[in-house]
């Protein structure tokens, strides 16, 4: 299985040091030998290698633990919190299996990735058997007593702790003491009061999970670019042909699904298409609406008859239509990388207020959203 893995998708600030020397780029930054500590686990089934990282996701800063992260999807059936489902590999090419000897599948093999490497599927159709799949980080602030420690499941990490609060002081220490945790089994995942609620405050946990989406459609090579990083470049001392090349590469995707790669100015696009593919919390039978506003939130894209439906929000987004206004709308004040998607689980805290049409106080009402 091909994992082709949208690397701008969420801001990634540093990785942890390992090297300095005596010019800035010398030092690790977002990326050191690979970015964002993306790293390969083929002696692990269904593990994706991807270490400790200081992330912003929608303005909250955090650390996570060392993630090595499964290859598993939400539920096709359910809609429980957190439940997911391994992710079915795909057949092997019968023109492999039918070989009569494994030297001679190896060999095979070796011709169908070189048809994925060099995109020819004129001889073999590898599209049929290298399907893309994309993974993404997802974070939400948690009532602290309803969820574990670990947002998700890893086959070598756990976060080393007890609780939020054993965990809070386990990463204190090492950042006042400068110390690293052997096995890097510790998160800094911030806290904060929500609301008072009889004099005693209510505290939200920030947390965030991996998870990985079957796309439902082949995604050529030719629709990414890699985005020229003159530090990693000089830090390795390599042309830009041999950094497009390496692990310290990262890469933008086309605004538009075409092989000619462009510079434009474009509101939803190629990457929103694939990222409303994937579905919040509620798993794939999520189906929410959002009327905030006491304006639905609407599709950007128009449905048969040439209207434009609701929008299922239930799934990740970060562009919608009103029905008056700035009629075209992106999710946040201005965070190019932030998609969203409601739920409805309790688990998540809620944001709630109290909204008008105008300041006279007119036509309010009172609005819950996860």
């Amino acid at each position: 299985m091909r994992e082709q893995e949208l690397r701008d998708i969420l801001v990634s600030k540093k990785v942890r040091l390992y090297r300095e020397g005596t010019r800035p780029y010398y030092a690790f930054t977002q990326s050191g030998w690979r970015f964002a500590a993306v790293h390969n686990h083929a002696n692990n089934i269904r593990t994706i290698g991807l270490g400790e990282s200081s992330i912003v996701l929608n303005g909250v800063e955090f650390r996570t633990r060392h993630n090595d992260y499964s290859l598993v999807m939400p539920s096709r059936t359910s809609t429980e919190f957190h439940s997911v489902e391994d992710i079915e590999f795909p057949d092997v090419p019968d023109a492999v299996t039918n070989k009569p000897s494994l030297e001679e599948e190896i060999e095979e093999m070796r011709q169908w990735f070189k048809a994925w490497r060099d995109q020819d599927a004129s001889q073999r159709d590898y599209t049929q058997y290298f399907k893309p799949v994309l993974c993404y980080m997802e974070g939400a602030w948690f009532y602290p007593d309803s969820i574990p420690l670990d947002g998700f499941a890893s086959d070598r990490h756990t976060v080393a702790a007890d609780s939020f609060e054993d965990l809070k002081n386990k990463i204190k220490f090492t950042s006042e003491t400068g110390r690293k945790q052997n096995h890097e089994n510790f998160s800094y995942l911030p806290t904060k009061i929500v609301e008072v609620r009889n004099n005693t405050p209510v505290y939200a946990q920030w947390n965030y999970r991996i998870l990985c989406h079957p796309l439902s459609r082949d995604v050529p090579l030719n629709r990414y670019r890699a985005v020229d990083d003159l530090a990693a470049r000089m830090r390795f001392r390599l042309t830009y042909e041999e950094y497009k090349q390496s692990s310290a590469a990262r890469f933008q995707i086309n605004p538009i699904d075409s092989g000619r790669f462009r510079d434009l100015m474009t509101m939803r696009g190629y990457l929103d298409e694939l990222m409303e593919e994937i579905p919040g919390k509620n798993n794939y039978p999520a189906s929410f609406t959002d009327d905030a506003f006491g304006q639905l939130a609407h599709s950007m894209t128009r449905d048969e008859s040439g209207a434009y439906p609701p929008l299922n929000t239930g799934y990740y987004h970060r562009w919608y239509r009103a029905n008056q206004g700035t009629l075209n709308r992106h999710r946040a004040f201005n965070d190019e990388t932030l998609f969203m998607a409601m739920t409805d689980h309790p688990q998540v805290v809620p944001s709630e207020e109290t909204l008008c049409s105008d300041k006279a106080g007119n036509n309010c009402a009172f609005y819950s959203q996860r």
